[in-house]
């Protein structure tokens, strides 16, 4: 009976750690050579494929993320004037904000996504609305990474093992209080 106690709170403290089991980092990259650079009103579009293989999104937001790279953005993300070059960024269309960075200067603009903007089942769609202000300025874009975290979607095999030799210990133990 000792041993089926032990095994018990052995496969639940297990399982309960497993709850906090490393997730998996995805990350796609894509880069474009020769650079993209459009010209207002054009959209800028490409797509992050999505991997259907991996348990569900992690809603830790500071580890699913969208980053591009980009040169002569020309917009610092606050101030707003007739030579700002507005260039919005969508994922999925839905807009995330703005490409910020310096007018003759490489940056890379970093948004946080919540797992509802990623698309789990195709293709991410990504599209940059060039210069939306026209004041004839246009990036040009390097490149492009979707990093995504999944939760761990199924127990490691021991505590599967520890669980099942729990159970079995119980259905023994039963066994044997009938027995008698």
């Amino acid at each position: 009976m000792r041993l089926v106690r032990l095994c018990t709170v052995l496969a639940v403290v297990t399982l309960l750690l497993q709850a906090g089991a490393p997730a998996t980092m995805w990350q796609d990259t894509q880069t474009f050579d020769p650079y993209l650079h459009g010209v207002y009103p054009q959209f800028l579009g490409w797509d992050h494929p999505a991997d259907t293989t991996l348990g569900p999104i992690s809603w830790d937001l500071d580890l699913n993320l969208l980053s591009i790279h980009a040169y002569g953005v020309g917009y610092d993300g606050r101030t707003v004037s007739s030579s700002s070059h507005i260039n919005e960024v969508y994922l999925n269309d839905v807009s995330l904000g703005y490409l910020v960075g310096e007018d003759d200067q490489w940056a890379t603009t970093t948004w946080m996504l919540s797992p509802f903007l990623i698309n789990t089942s195709g293709p991410n769609h990504v599209d940059v609305q060039v210069d939306r202000w026209s004041t004839g300025q246009s990036p040009d874009l390097a490149w492009s990474r979707l990093t995504v975290e999944h939760e761990s979607p199924v127990p490691e095999p021991a505590s599967c093992a520890l669980l099942a030799l729990a159970a079995g210990g119980i259905g023994a133990a039963l066994k044997r209080r009938r027995n008698r």
